[in-house]
């Protein structure tokens, strides 16, 4: 709960602003450098469900996944900034469905396609994913994982009957079962990690 990555305050409020998109709260809301815990995020999971709150929850595991290199920061404000109405109304969807604890396929369908494709532009299944990891908030156990390639690839190091899972880009959904009798788990289509 504690990693924690750098982020820089300035360039979030000037980003969302100059989209008006909604202003955030917290660590992000300061001046300059500052620290957004892992245990930060999964708290905002635990706010009431609101369009409000899922804007800063959505702002915080985007920046919790980003960090100060932020690859692509501007592309991905800019496809939150082209229907928010939309965006608000997707992301208060899955959280409501993360929170009753639907089936794995049913909420990670709700923003991304079944080829992989992002329901909200340039928020795809590495991203996505992450708001549905956190939106479970810090109380339950995480049961929708954060799915890019580089977590796919080490699943078999949780349970090791897994074996290591290859997956391909952008292909069709994965379901991964265990012989240890642990439901499967069904992974969407995920792009590759991007290198370092």
């Amino acid at each position: 709960m504690n990693h924690s990555i750098e982020a820089d305050g300035n360039r979030w409020q000037k980003a969302l602003a100059d989209r008006d998109l909604p202003a955030l709260e917290g660590p992000l809301s300061n001046p300059g450098l500052t620290f957004v815990s892992r245990g930060d995020v999964f708290e905002l999971g635990a706010r009431e469900i609101t369009p409000e709150n899922a804007f800063q929850l959505l702002s915080y595991s985007l920046a919790w996944g980003l960090g100060m290199r932020a690859r692509n920061f501007n592309k991905r404000l800019d496809g939150l900034a082209e229907d928010p109405e939309r965006a608000a109304k997707l992301l208060v969807r899955a959280w409501t469905v993360v929170r009753s604890g639907e089936r794995a396929e049913d909420v990670y369908s709700i923003l991304t396609t079944s080829k992989g494709k992002a329901w909200i532009t340039q928020f795809g299944p590495a991203f996505s994913t992450k708001f549905l990891y956190f939106a479970q908030g810090p109380d339950v156990p995480p049961r929708y994982l954060i799915l890019d390639e580089k977590v796919a690839s080490h699943l078999h190091e949780v349970d090791p009957s897994l074996g290591p899972i290859t997956i391909e880009p952008y292909g069709p959904p994965t379901k991964v079962t265990s012989p240890t009798g642990s439901p499967p788990i069904i992974l969407p289509p995920v792009p590759r990690a991007s290198p370092g």
